[in-house]
C-alpha cells in the first residue's frame, strides 16, 4: 500500500514537471512509475488500461517495445472478455505502425478494432470508435489520400458529436483543419480550427485552447493576414503563461517573432527569439535552444552584421553537433558557410559547404518513407530543369563557336584576296580570334561553376523548408501527446469511481443520482461506495457512502483523489472499519503517512462527508471533515454541521478526532452529499458565488422531484447562473432517496 501511494504521487510530481517543461527526463520517470504500477496491478481490467497507457508512453522513443506491450494487453482482454479493452489495445497496435510509417499494418489493426465497437452501443463503445476512425484519417492524411483522410474524420466527428464527447470533437476538427491545410485551402483549415477553439473553450482545455491559437495563428501567417497572426500568437502566450508553460512560452514567442520577421520589423524579431532563447536555456530544451540561435544568427546576417551572426550560429554548431541534431547541424553550417563566403574566407566557407553536403545524406536516410520519395520528385525534376539550362547555354555557346568559325571563314577568304598586303592584318585577326576563344572558354566555365551554385542552392533551400515544417510537425505533435496523456488520466480516474450499476443495485432504479462536473479533464472531487457485510447475518447491511474534495483541481487534485480512494478501500474493505468518525481517523492518518506531512512542507488534504446507512439497525450515521450533508424529511430540511477540520495537513494536537451524528432511518429520506464547487461558482448578474444559502434552497425545492429531474435541474441552473464565466471548481452532488 505504501509503495503504491508513493508511485501515484510521483507520477503526479511528474504531470506537473511535464506541464511545465516537457522534459525528456520526466517522461522516463513516467514510463518507469507506470511499470512499477503494472508489477503491483491484479489482472483485472485496470492492468489492461495501464498497458495501454504504458505502450503510448513506450511508442515514441521505443516502437517495438509499444507493440509487444499492446500484444499483451490484447491477450489479457481476450482472456477477461474485456470487449472495449480488445479494441482499445488493437487500436494501440494500430497507433504504434502508424508511428513506424507501416501503414498496412496499422490499417488492417484499425479495421479490426472497428469491427468490434462499429455496432457499439455504450459510452465507451462509441468512444473507443470514434478514436480508432480518427487513426484511419491520420493514416491517410499521412498517405495523402485527403478525400479517404475526410470522409474518416468527418465520421469519427460524426460519432464523438453523438455521444458529446466534446473533446473527442475538438480533436476531430483540428485534423479535418490539418487536411485542408496540406491542401492549401486556408479558408477551410480556418473554419475548422475556429471550431475546435470553439469546443475546447467551452470545456476550458487551456492546453487544447494554446493549440488553437497557434494552429490559426499558422494560418493567418499563409494567409498574410500578420495582424490576425500576431493576435491568435500572443493569446497563445497569455494561456501558457497562465498555465506556467515555460516550454510552450518560448515556442508561442518564436511564432510571434516569425511574424515580425515577415514583417520585417528586425528589432521586434531579435527581442522575441532572445527571450524565447533565454527560457529555453532555463528548461534545457536543447533543440530549442538551437533552433533559437540559428534564427537569430539568420537575423544578423540579413543586418549585414557578419560578427555577431556568426558567433550564434557558431554556438548553434556546437551544441548540434554535441546532441547530434543532424537538421539543426546543417542549417548552422549552412549560416556559416554564407557568412564566411561573404567574408571571402574561402577555406573556411569550403570547409562547413562540405559539412552541409556531407549532412544531407545523413538527413536523407532518416526522412520517411514518403518524405524520401517526394524530395527525389523534387530532385528528379530539378535535374531535368537544370540538364535543360545547361542544354540551352551549350548550344548558345556552339552557336557562338558557330559565328567564329565563319568569322575564320571570312578572313580566310579576305586574306587570300589581299594576301599580297594584308599579312599584318591577318595576323592581328588571329590574335584576336584566339583572346575571343580564351573569353568564350572562361565564360562557359562560369556559366558552369553559377549552375552549380544554383543546382546546389536549391537543394539547401529545400532542405531548410523541410527542416522548418518538421520542426512545426515535432511541436505540435507534442502538444497533442500531453493533452492525450491527460485524458489516459482520466480513463484511469473514471475506472477507480464505483460503477453506477453497483449503487443502482442497493438504492434501486431512479433513487440516486450523481452530479459529477469536473474542471478540468481531470478531477480534485470523487466519490466512494461499498457495501459491507454484517459477520452475524446474511446479507450486506451496511451502505457507506463518500464525497471528497481533494486539494487543488485538474492534475494535482486527481492524484489525491487517487490516494483518498485507494485508502478508504484498504481502512473499509480490508481493515473492517466502518464508524464514519473512525474512517476519518484513520484517512487522516492515511494521508499524512503517505505524504510524509510533518517530514515535508506537504499540506495536501481534502474535505470529506462519510454517511453509513445501517440497514439492520434502522440507522444513518455521519462524520465530516469540512464536508456537511443535508437531510430531507417531512417536507423540512436539516443540514449536519461537519467538524471545522479537513483530513491530512497540518496537524497541531497529538490526535485528531471526527463527531459522529446519528439518525433513524425512515423511509422517504433524502440524503444530499456534495463539494463546495457548486456554491462557490461565480456567475450572476452581478458576477458574485451562488453561495451556500442558494444552494441549499434549491436543493429543498427540487427535492420532491425524480432523480433524473433533479440532476436536469442542477445542470440548468449551473449554466444559466454561470453564463460566459468559466468554471470555478470541481463540482459533485450526489442525492439518495430511502
Amino acid at each position: 500500500m505504501r509503495t503504491l501511494l508513493f508511485l501515484l504521487w510521483s507520477i503526479w510530481l511528474y504531470l506537473l514537471c511535464v506541464q511545465s517543461t516537457f522534459a525528456q527526463g520526466s517522461l522516463l520517470l513516467r514510463i518507469d512509475s507506470v511499470k512499477i504500477l503494472l508489477k503491483n496491478a491484479q489482472e483485472d481490467t485496470n492492468k489492461v488500461i495501464l498497458l495501454s497507457e504504458l505502450s503510448y508512453l513506450l511508442r515514441g522513443e521505443k516502437v517495438d517495445s509499444a507493440l509487444a506491450i499492446a500484444q499483451q494487453a490484447l491477450q489479457l482482454s481476450n482472456h477477461l472478455s474485456f470487449v472495449k479493452g480488445r479494441a482499445l489495445a488493437m487500436h494501440d497496435l494500430a497507433a504504434t505502425y502508424f508511428f513506424k510509417d507501416e501503414y498496412a499494418k496499422a490499417l488492417e489493426w484499425c479495421n479490426q478494432a472497428q469491427d468490434i465497437v462499429k455496432n457499439g452501443k455504450t459510452y465507451n463503445e462509441k468512444w473507443v470508435l470514434g478514436m480508432v476512425l480518427n487513426t484511419f484519417g491520420r493514416i491517410y492524411l499521412a498517405k495523402n489520400n485527403f478525400p479517404k483522410s475526410l470522409e474518416y474524420l468527418l465520421e469519427a466527428l460524426r460519432i464523438r458529436e453523438e455521444i458529446n464527447d466534446k473533446l473527442g470533437i475538438a480533436q476531430s476538427h483540428n485534423y479535418i483543419a490539418s487536411v485542408y491545410f496540406n491542401q492549401g485551402n486556408n479558408e477551410q483549415a480556418l473554419i475548422y480550427h475556429l471550431k475546435a477553439l470553439q469546443a475546447r473553450e467551452q470545456e476550458n482545455d487551456k492546453q487544447g485552447m494554446g493549440q488553437s491559437y497557434n494552429n490559426i495563428g499558422a494560418v493567418y501567417r499563409k494567409l498574410q493576414d500578420y495582424s490576425k497572426a500576431l493576435e491568435y500568437h500572443f493569446k497563445a502566450l497569455q494561456i501558457d503563461t497562465e498555465l506556467g508553460n515555460q516550454y510552450g512560452i518560448a515556442y508561442d514567442l518564436s511564432n510571434i517573432a516569425s511574424v515580425y520577421n515577415r514583417l520585417k520589423e528586425y528589432d521586434k524579431v531579435l527581442s522575441y527569439h532572445t527571450q524565447a532563447l533565454e527560457i529555453r536555456k532555463k528548461i534545457d530544451d536543447k533543440q530549442g535552444i538551437i533552433y533559437n540561435l540559428n534564427r537569430i544568427a539568420e537575423l544578423y546576417q540579413k543586418q549585414k552584421n557578419l560578427k555577431e551572426s556568426t558567433k550564434f550560429a557558431q554556438q548553434a554548431f556546437d551544441l548540434a553537433k554535441r546532441y547530434e541534431t543532424l537538421r539543426e547541424l546543417q542549417e548552422s553550417a549552412f549560416i556559416l558557410a554564407n557568412n564566411y563566403e561573404i567574408q571571402k574566407n574561402l577555406p573556411k566557407a569550403y570547409e562547413y559547404q562540405k559539412i552541409v553536403i556531407a549532412l544531407k545524406d545523413s538527413i536523407f536516410n532518416l526522412d520517411k518513407e514518403k518524405e524520401i520519395a517526394n524530395l527525389q520528385a523534387n530532385y528528379e525534376l530539378e535535374k531535368k530543369q537544370d540538364e535543360i539550362d545547361i542544354l540551352n547555354r551549350d548550344k548558345i555557346i556552339q552557336e557562338e563557336e558557330l559565328k567564329i568559325k565563319e568569322l575564320y571563314n571570312y578572313l580566310y577568304i579576305a586574306g587570300l584576296l589581299i594576301l599580297g598586303g594584308g599579312a599584318g592584318i591577318l595576323i592581328r585577326n588571329n590574335q584576336k580570334e584566339r583572346k575571343m576563344n580564351l573569353v568564350l572558354a572562361e565564360q562557359k566555365r562560369q556559366i558552369d561553376e553559377r549552375n552549380e551554385e544554383l543546382k546546389q542552392a536549391n537543394e539547401e533551400l529545400q532542405s531548410t523548408l523541410e527542416l522548418a515544417e518538421d520542426q512545426k510537425k515535432e511541436i505540435l505533435k507534442k502538444n497533442e501527446d500531453i493533452t492525450a496523456s491527460i485524458v489516459y488520466a482520466q480513463r484511469i480516474q473514471n475506472a477507480m469511481l464505483p460503477l453506477q450499476e453497483r449503487i443502482s443495485n442497493c438504492f434501486g432504479e431512479g433513487n440516486f443520482f450523481i452530479f459529477y462536473k469536473p474542471r478540468d479533464i481531470v478531477s480534485g472531487d470523487f466519490y466512494w461506495f461499498a457495501e459491507v457485510e454484517d459477520e452475524n447475518l446474511p446479507q450486506k447491511q451496511k451502505v457507506i457512502f463518500a464525497v471528497a474534495d481533494c486539494t487543488g483541481h485538474g492534475v494535482p487534485g486527481a492524484f489525491m483523489s487517487m490516494i483518498g480512494n485507494e485508502l478508504l478501500n484498504e481502512i473499509v474493505i480490508e481493515k473492517g472499519i466502518t464508524s464514519p468518525e473512525l474512517i476519518l481517523n484513520q484517512l487522516h492518518k492515511g494521508i499524512r503517512q503517505a505524504l510524509k506531512q510533518g517530514q515535508t512542507n506537504s499540506n495536501d488534504g481534502m474535505d470529506i462527508s462519510v454517511c453509513v446507512i445501517d440497514k439492520n439497525n434502522a440507522n444513518i450515521e455521519y462524520a465530516g471533515a469540512n464536508n456537511p450533508i443535508y437531510i430531507v424529511h417531512n417536507q423540512q430540511l436539516t443540514d449536519i454541521k461537519a467538524d471545522k477540520m479537513p483530513v491530512g495537513g497540518e496537524q497541531r494536537g497529538r490526535e485528531r478526532f471526527f463527531t459522529k451524528h446519528n439518525f433513524p432511518l425512515v423511509e422517504g429520506t433524502t440524503i444530499y452529499l456534495f463539494s463546495d464547487g457548486f456554491q462557490d461558482q461565480f456567475g450572476g448578474p452581478e458576477n458574485k458565488k451562488f453561495m451556500v444559502k442558494h444552494f441549499r434552497n434549491l436543493l429543498f425545492s427540487m427535492h420532491n422531484d425524480s432523480m433524473a429531474k433533479q440532476v436536469q435541474i442542477l445542470e440548468e441552473k449551473l449554466a444559466s447562473w454561470k453564463g460566459e464565466e468559466k468554471q470555478t471548481d470541481d463540482i459533485t452532488v450526489v442525492g439518495i432517496r430511502l
